[in-house]
């Protein structure tokens, strides 16, 4: 069989992909790695799943991408560097938020290092041009006190609440700025189980401020609210700050 046969019949197989199925998924990474004068067919042919599938479907395909690079690594792993960014963002702009929270958490893997190479799993150009996507992506409902200009958080040592009447509403401005700001450090810091701890705890409290309890309009629980959002803000700012200095010392060195 030629190896664009094989990678004719890898594409029709992957028709059965249509649920995060472990059995399927591993048994094509098999294929992949008995194959690897067929890698760049069969390459194609699971970017071309990833196009043509309806987007409930499209991240099955993500995830024998993974699964491949992660177990396979070279030629697999060049051969979806050069489409990669282009194939993430088209995806993440066409699937439901879920999903796309399930594209992040993916992504958030291939960042971390090789511990034999130190590497990447991908390349890092792509890996960028995807994180800088994703930055905006996340700010899309930024608040009023983002910088318009440039599109990115202006993570500021003042809080957006105003300084009069807490209401639940302008809370829920504020953890939203703080929500973008959170996970623009998982971005850069994927690692850190402290910071998805804090994401989980704002997304909770947004939905207790949104909830429309009774009680929710307690003074008592606003203001408690209230200062824990001003404790959250102070400490991102000190944790941007530390990561921020931390990059230009590297720079420096390197």
């Amino acid at each position: 069989m030629t190896p664009e046969e094989l990678g004719s019949d890898y594409l029709n197989s992957l028709g059965s992909l249509t649920f995060n199925s472990r059995p399927i998924i591993q048994s094509h990474t098999t294929i992949a790695q008995e194959n690897p004068d067929a890698a760049s067919e069969i390459v194609k042919a699971i970017e071309k799943r990833i196009q043509r599938a309806i987007p409930p479907q499209k991240l099955y395909a993500f995830y024998l991408m993974d699964s491949i690079s992660k177990n396979i690594g070279v030629p697999y792993t060049t051969l979806f560097s050069s489409n990669l960014a282009k194939m993430f963002t088209q995806t993440y702009s066409l699937v439901d938020d879920p999903t796309r929270q399930k594209l992040i958490d993916l992504f958030k893997t291939w960042k971390l290092p090789n511990p034999v190479t130190g590497m990447s799993l991908f390349a890092e150009d792509q890996l960028e041009v995807i994180e800088k996507f994703l930055i905006k992506a996340t700010a899309n409902n930024r608040p009023p006190s983002m910088d318009r200009k440039t599109n990115s958080p202006a993570p500021s040592q003042k809080s957006s609440m105003a300084k009069g009447q807490i209401t639940p509403e302008g809370l829920i401005i504020e953890i939203d700025e703080l929500t973008n700001l959170v996970n623009s450090r998982l971005l850069q810091m994927p690692n850190d189980t402290r910071a998805r701890e804090r994401f989980d705890l704002l997304q909770k409290l947004r939905q207790i401020m949104s909830s429309g309890a009774a009680n929710v309009n307690e003074a008592s629980i606003l203001e408690a609210a209230k200062k824990q959002l001003v404790t959250i803000r102070e400490d991102e700012i000190m944790k941007l700050n530390a990561f921020k200095l931390e990059q230009q010392q590297i720079s420096s060195t390197s």
